[in-house]
């Protein structure tokens, strides 16, 4: 076969069959140009790309010099293949392209896979199997009637007895029938884009009494499970950012708008929890590390080593018998924090940012904290106050009830206020609210605030 293939392809061709050939073996894959480096340096790939007339062929998919370049070579072949339609870009991250198997070879995947043959039913009753812990999910009810219908095709009527699960889903759905009814009008309305009226009860301060939150209009977007629990995430009209609601919270008899549509703005799952340990995402993302070695009992190192706290963001180091662990452009959440708790106080050390160390062990460090802000009027600074106050949770069962904020003309500079904040809490919540004030209010601006005691 390759001496007929050496004849009649020339170079470029047998680059772009290799290319074609992985992404026909992995139809449902996206590839980095790097990942399709790496398929290359292994066969069939690295035999087709270095069989020719010639001895001695080197891969031209390889550089030497810098494994961190991608090959001219590689450039032109995508380009190529993409302007033909046999594969297309995939993937949301600007700074990294991703590619993918295109329109014109999936339209074959597509026809064939009709369920004319015994053997796709017996393939689609073992995907039922997998999916059998989802059944409150339409899809896996539509799957399931599919098998029945095609079913009929054959003489048995049945599909093969001996079908079985291959991938074995972690969470199941509570097996209760409430969750199950409420589960599937929320996949309704999400699909039909409905506006949905609903009241939720709880929260997860220690602190404040439990309270019953009524949204109108709420729009929801997704279900998300995270963790053993599930949410359906959304937001009302006047929000700017989305919320995470426990399917379990709502209270009965939420009202779904048959008679209204949202316009649906641009949410991808994939991108928006990128660097989340959960469900929450709390501000901007941010860096943060600490050191970490084994405990007593659990061998903590080579267990982050194997199952990173954040897929794609986590970075280590070995020092001795400690470990750098360094997480990049992650954003805060109370799953976060349980997961670095469970590594236990006396195996973690120099912890940055310093706030960090507050959510973890709850010392109860609390300072008194000054610093001057500019702002247009009195009224600009009566309105900061009272966001101010609310971001910091200064009221009854907040987590700075105890604290007091004053705000004060300065007497020697024109425009500008005098801040003190007094037993504030220094945690999550407190650099957040700095991070904000340092980007601005209106024309506010600060000074005079001790930086270092967040970093």
């Amino acid at each position: 076969m390759f001496d007929l293939f050496d004849i009649i392809l020339d170079h470029t061709a047998r680059q772009r069959f290799a290319l074609v050939w992985l992404f026909n073996t992995y139809p449902a894959k996206s590839f980095s140009g790097y990942e399709i480096i790496e398929y290359m340096k292994q066969d069939p790939y690295d035999r087709i790309l270095t069989r020719r007339i010639l001895p001695f062929a080197s891969n031209p998919f390889i550089t030497e010099s810098d494994s961190k370049t991608i090959p001219t070579f590689l450039r032109d072949r995508l380009k190529e293949l993409i302007g033909m339609g046999a594969i297309e870009f995939s993937g949301t991250d600007v700074h990294v392209k991703k590619y993918k198997l295109g329109k014109l070879l999936l339209k074959d995947y597509s026809e064939e896979f009709n369920l004319k043959h015994k053997d796709d039913l017996d393939l689609m009753a073992q995907f039922s199997h997998s999916l059998a812990k989802y059944s409150e999910l339409p899809f896996a009810y539509a799957l399931d009637m599919l098998i029945k219908s095609s079913s009929l095709n054959f003489d048995d009527g049945e599909g093969s007895e001996d079908s079985f699960t291959i991938v074995d889903f972690e969470t199941p759905f509570i097996k209760d029938f409430k969750l199950k009814e409420r589960i599937q009008d929320l996949y309704t309305a999400i699909s039909e884009k409905q506006y949905v009226d609903l009241s939720c009860s709880g929260h997860y301060q220690a602190e404040r009494d439990p309270e019953l939150i009524t949204l109108k209009d709420f729009m929801p977007y997704v279900l998300k499970e995270s963790r053993g629990q599930w949410y359906v995430v959304g937001k009302c009209p006047v929000d700017a950012e989305f919320r995470n609601i426990a399917v379990n919270r709502i209270m009965d008899n939420p009202v779904f708008d048959y008679e209204r549509q949202f316009s649906r703005e641009s949410f991808k799952p994939e991108e928006y929890w990128n660097g989340c340990a959960g469900i929450t995402r709390y501000g901007s993302p941010l860096t943060i590390s600490f050191r970490v070695r084994n405990g007593n009992v659990y061998n903590n190192i080579d267990y982050i080593r194997a199952t990173p706290i954040i897929k794609g963001h986590q970075e280590v180091k070995q020092e001795g018998e400690w470990m750098k662990v360094t997480l990049s452009k992650v954003f805060m959440g109370p799953e976060l924090v349980r997961i670095i708790r469970s590594f236990g106080r006396n195996n973690l050390c120099d912890i940055t940012p310093r706030w960090l160390e507050e959510d973890l062990w709850e010392t109860e460090n609390r300072k008194d904290i000054t610093f001057s802000l500019a702002l247009l009027s009195d009224t600009d600074s009566m309105k900061w106050k009272c966001q101010a106050e609310k971001q910091l949770q200064i009221h009854s069962g907040g987590e700075n009830s105890r604290a007091v904020m004053k705000s004060e003309k300065s007497l020697n500079k024109k425009g500008w206020y005098s801040v003190s904040l007094k037993y504030v809490l220094v945690n999550s919540t407190f650099f957040y609210f700095m991070d904000k004030v340092k980007l601005g209010f209106g024309t506010a601006r600060i000074s005079n605030f001790n930086w270092s005691m967040l970093k």
